[in-house]
């Protein structure tokens, strides 16, 4: 028997006041087990699919599912760009719906809705989500540039120093009144990506001159970054390190 049709059935003889609650209650479940069969069924009852059905899905990286839902309730980007859905999944690192998401995306506000996304996956230091969006970008740009004139304001073509500071500024907020586990490491990951994708490593070593982080300040040096432009009492601390201290 398939029990999916049955529940089915029977959410549709329940009364209309409290029928969407419970069939979006279920519609949550299904998204969450990524069971697709039991959200067709759920979906074909006719109620639109609710905020936390859709975030749950992007939580759980199910890209089927939330093309299934999108169908049936396409999302919108005409809100802040730091809290749309793609923003969401960058902050999750759910590369998948980030995928199925791009194929969605408005032409007109492409920079301003993948700058969005991109704050929200530096915040997180999500070094997965970071380089999914600039390998999604680089993938869908020869497509919007047929669709329309070629796309401008991109993420590659943006100054990646405001990723640095968005980094930073998040490390720092973390660690201020608590100690986070392992969250030196991923800064330390982000900082380099973005150094390696064009941010400046001497903006970076400005950044982190106060972080206790001798592999990152000696590869920041390495990579260019100019001692001489670090203000005191950073720079003194890096010449320290930097001479064995």
């Amino acid at each position: 028997m398939d029990m999916s049709a049955v529940l089915a059935f029977r959410l549709a003889k329940l009364p209309d006041d409290f029928q969407g609650e419970v069939t979006n209650h279920f519609l949550t479940i299904a998204a969450i087990e990524y069971h697709l069969r039991l959200a067709k069924r759920l979906l074909a009852l006719g109620d639109v699919p609710s905020s936390i059905t859709f975030r749950e899905t992007i939580r759980c990286d199910h890209g089927e599912m939330l093309r299934l839902l999108a169908a049936k309730a396409p999302p919108t980007f005409d809100q802040d760009p730091r809290k749309t859905v793609l923003a969401e999944a960058a902050g999750f690192g759910s590369l998948e719906c980030m995928r199925v998401l791009f194929e969605m995306l408005p032409l007109d506000r492409l920079g301003t809705l993948l700058s969005g996304a991109m704050n929200r996956a530096c915040n997180a230091l999500n070094t997965d989500a970071i380089r999914g969006l600039i390998d999604l970008e680089a993938e869908f740009r020869p497509k919007w540039a047929i669709c329309s004139d070629e796309p401008s304001h991109l993420l590659m073509d943006s100054v990646k120093d405001d990723w640095l500071l968005d980094v930073y500024s998040s490390f720092f907020f973390r660690t201020r009144f608590s100690a986070h586990h392992g969250i030196l490491d991923k800064l330390v990951d982000c900082i380099r990506l973005i150094v390696d994708l064009g941010g400046s490593p001497t903006f970076a070593l400005q950044l982190v001159s106060k972080v206790n982080c001798k592999e990152l300040l000696c590869w920041l040096v390495a990579r260019g970054g100019k001692l001489d432009q670090v203000p005191e009492p950073g720079r003194a601390k890096i010449r320290e390190m930097l001479s064995g201290g």
